[in-house]
């Protein structure tokens, strides 16, 4: 396992703290989560394969691999970072990549006491799952997830409002496989707007793209974007 105190590990974040932290909020990336590192090390075949069986040797992994987040958590506190990120891509474009009941035993525990870390320090949890993971979305809730990233046009964003809206704040909406590439300014406009109105209505809302704006993003498009949230801006206020 690598050393979690390496003072090199966190030098670029810690430099970009000093420099913006004033006045963004400025995250130690959590990306790379228990799930993906364990693929990473074994292959994803051989990992869910070996969930399914319940080897030892995939819990011990994984376990190993959350002590060494937690670790890394202890040093998100100490070097003052205001926000704990984590991240795992669970979720298809349809569904979970795993049953809610394996994500229950395998990962819920695990995460519990990486972001008790942050709980305890008084910082607010910030979760990345690429895809649909609605299912595990109140299990994440029970053990301390306070923003969920990204919020993906492949989910209800009615239903998320409305069943979870007054307990986390949701980050994105704005779809990057549909409208931002493939629409007009004018559908990028009524499409963020309608993000806003849904997800955004009384607060809870981090008003951003479901993922990073790519490529083969139209600039007129990102353009209508920002120019429809600065628009809509005072609606989540209201």
């Amino acid at each position: 396992v690598p050393d979690p105190n390496e003072k090199d590990n966190y030098a670029l974040a810690v430099d970009e703290l000093r420099k913006y932290g004033n006045d963004f909020l400025v995250l130690l990336s959590g990306y790379g989560g228990i799930f993906e590192r364990g693929w990473f090390l074994m292959g994803y075949e051989e990992l869910l394969t070996g969930m399914a069986l319940g080897l030892k040797s995939v819990s011990m992994l994984l376990e190993k691999i959350a002590e060494y987040k937690v670790e890394v958590a202890k040093k998100t506190v100490e070097f003052g970072f205001e926000a704990g990120h984590t991240g795992d891509d669970f979720g298809s474009q349809i569904g979970l990549m795993i049953s809610r009941d394996m994500w229950k035993r395998y990962f819920k525990p695990l995460y519990r006491k990486i972001w008790r870390v942050y709980k305890d320090a008084g910082l607010p949890v910030l979760f990345h799952s690429c895809g649909n993971v609605t299912d595990i979305i109140p299990e994440m809730i029970d053990i301390g997830l306070d923003v969920l990233e990204p919020v993906q046009q492949v989910m209800d964003l009615h239903y998320l409002k409305r069943e979870f809206g007054k307990r986390i704040t949701f980050w994105g909406g704005v779809g990057t496989q549909t409208v931002l590439p493939f629409g007009t300014p004018e559908e990028v406009r009524k499409e963020t707007g309608k993000v806003i109105e849904t997800l955004g209505r009384g607060g809870g809302l981090i008003i951003a793209p479901d993922q990073e704006i790519m490529a083969d993003v139209p600039d007129a498009n990102v353009i209508a974007f920002v120019e429809t949230v600065r628009e809509k801006r005072a609606l989540v206020l209201n």
